[in-house]
């Protein structure tokens, strides 16, 4: 146990006598923390170009999307592999 008062440095209020090596007053503050330094929206987006059209759009990291938003691409697309030969699975 310490003696000494610490403060919370999510949120900066004093806590009371507890481990010496306390950083946080509660896991509310310490989740907060957590979700604050690892979710940088702006490093989770990337530019793609749209495979039909070539217009750039934007897309999480973790996505698979291949066209921009317009549905004219994607029904294009889609026409274009089903008029090669591709069809639906039965």
């Amino acid at each position: 146990m310490s003696n000494q008062w610490q403060t919370c440095i999510n949120c900066g209020e004093t806590m009371g006598r507890g481990r010496a090596d306390a950083k946080y007053c509660s896991d509310r503050c310490r989740q907060s923390a957590h979700r604050r330094n690892t979710h940088h929206p702006e490093q989770m987006i990337e530019t793609r170009s749209c495979a039909w059209c070539f217009r750039p759009f934007n897309a999480r990291k973790s996505s698979t999307k291949k066209y921009c938003g317009r549905a004219a691409c994607a029904q294009a697309a889609y026409r274009a592999r089903h008029k090669a030969g591709r069809q639906v699975r039965f």
